[in-house]
């Protein structure tokens, strides 16, 4: 059933979930602070960035803060830059 709401989201002309919404975070950001691995995976190939920022916060970065270790290894895997994200260096390199 997730999978066919996502899909109504994607069939539109506009696509919401790339775009950052008011607060700055779109659902990536969201998947990545709450630690939903399975969604952020959706969502990247999907098409959602794993480069996506909002307020000044990259979405690499969000992960890592909250201590979300998958979820930010996954986004580097994806291809998410950790040179935006400098609190990640010590958190993924486990210092």
């Amino acid at each position: 059933m997730l999978h066919c709401q996502w899909r109504l989201f994607w069939d539109s002309s506009t696509d919401p979930l790339a775009d950052p919404g008011d607060q700055g975070q779109n659902f990536l950001m969201i998947a990545a602070v709450d630690g939903r691995l399975a969604l952020a995976k959706a969502l990247v190939e999907s098409g959602v960035s794993p480069n996506t920022s909002g307020e000044g916060s990259t979405v690499l970065e969000m992960a890592c803060r909250g201590g979300r270790i998958n979820v930010a290894q996954y986004l580097l895997s994806k291809g998410a830059k950790i040179r935006n994200a400098p609190s990640c260096e010590g958190v993924l390199s486990g210092k």
